[in-house]
């Protein structure tokens, strides 16, 4: 995920950008993040931010397989995988309501969420297989 950001950060000639502007989000507010200049730290709070984020939705996530893995519900695992896109499309809609330019952070949690829903399915294989496959 952080290599979606990292790359399309430096398509543009900025790397760290987003990062940087979002951690200013969390530090600063809105106006903030409108200046233009980061707030000093912004981009590690970020990355601190996130990666906390982002442990808690794994064990979210392993703690739902292991469950689907008992029961006969595999339709929740991907309904889970789309809902979690939602924060990330919304939080995107409201940095671009903002003001702010469109970062396009859903791209990068579709791409978060298809490397942590790959491993997870890996990990938890029965729930993803039919009951008459297991």
């Amino acid at each position: 995920m952080a290599a979606v950001f990292l790359a399309r950060d430096a398509w543009v000639g900025e790397p760290m950008h987003t990062p940087s502007v979002l951690g200013t989000l969390l530090v600063a507010g809105t106006e903030a993040a409108r200046s233009g200049a980061p707030a000093p730290g912004a981009a590690a709070l970020y990355h601190f931010v996130h990666f906390f984020l982002w442990i808690a939705i794994g064990f979210a996530g392993s703690a739902l397989m292991a469950w689907s893995e008992c029961r006969p519900a595999r339709w929740l695992p991907p309904a889970a995988a789309v809902l979690a896109l939602a924060p990330l499309a919304a939080l995107d809609l409201a940095v671009q309501g903002a003001g702010l330019e469109r970062l396009h952070l859903w791209l990068g949690g579709l791409a978060g969420i298809a490397a942590m829903g790959t491993f997870l399915a890996w990990r938890h294989p029965g729930a993803v297989r039919a009951p008459s496959e297991r």
